[in-house]
């Protein structure tokens, strides 16, 4: 259950992320600063699913195996690094809005094609690529485990019942 909350919480943070690319690049095209409000909006939503990613990372910890410990204390500094890097591309979406409303649109442009989009590529969905498969495994292992738990009680519930079928003819 915390693998699959924790991969829902990556992939609402991905989502978030991408949203506020496009609100900046639709005030671009359009200039409209109904896009910005949008941008805001999305700004405040990741910086409540980067929350929830730490809730959900912390929560795992209490649960994890001993061995599994260091994977789950890493997820957790990952979040922290992503978090950092998220507030410096925060800063240089502010001055690229800064520069867009003083009129130097195409100093703009630079930041938001050479720093924004490079960015939020690399760091971010490489981090949310790995993420997702770390947690996609847990929840696959999650499965099986279960399978194998699932097929082991219907194993002793057919002994049981054979056993109880035994009896019942002895006795009888």
């Amino acid at each position: 259950t915390i693998a699959f909350s924790q991969l829902v919480a990556v992939e609402q943070l991905d989502g978030m992320l991408n949203r506020q690319i496009k609100e900046i690049a639709d005030y671009f095209l359009t200039g409209e600063i109904e896009e910005l409000d949008e941008f805001n909006h999305y700004k405040t939503e990741v910086k409540t699913a980067f929350e929830v990613w730490q809730k959900t990372i912390d929560g795992e910890l209490a649960f994890v195996k001993e061995d599994e410990l260091a994977e789950e204390r890493e997820e957790g500094l990952t979040l922290i690094r992503l978090k950092d890097k998220y507030e410096v591309i925060s800063d240089e979406i502010s001055q690229m809005l800064l520069l867009k409303k003083a009129g130097k649109e195409q100093e703009a442009l630079e930041i938001f094609k050479n720093s924004i989009e490079e960015k939020f590529d690399r760091i971010f969905a490489e981090s949310f690529k790995k993420s997702r498969h770390d947690d996609r495994e847990e929840v696959k292992e999650s499965q099986e485990k279960v399978q194998e738990l699932n097929d082991f009680i219907q194993l002793l519930s057919v002994i049981i019942i054979a056993i109880s079928l035994i009896l019942i003819v002895f006795i009888v």
